[in-house]
C-alpha cells in the first residue's frame, strides 16, 4: 500500500519546499534552524544577569 503523506518512490515526507531529497532536506533544516537561532540571539526579550 502506496503512503500519500511521502513522495512516490521515496522515505521523504511531503513538504512546503517541496524537497525530494534526505541531503537537501537535511541542508534546508539546518539553514532555517541556524536562521532562528540567529533571530532569537538578536531579538532576545530576556535580559541575563
Amino acid at each position: 500500500m502506496r503512503d500519500p503523506y511521502v513522495y512516490e518512490n521515496t522515505q521523504i515526507l511531503k513538504n512546503k519546499l517541496n524537497i525530494r531529497t534526505q541531503d537537501e532536506l537535511d541542508d534546508a533544516e539546518a539553514d532555517f534552524v541556524s536562521y532562528r537561532l540567529k533571530d532569537l540571539a538578536v531579538n532576545m526579550q530576556v535580559k541575563w544577569d
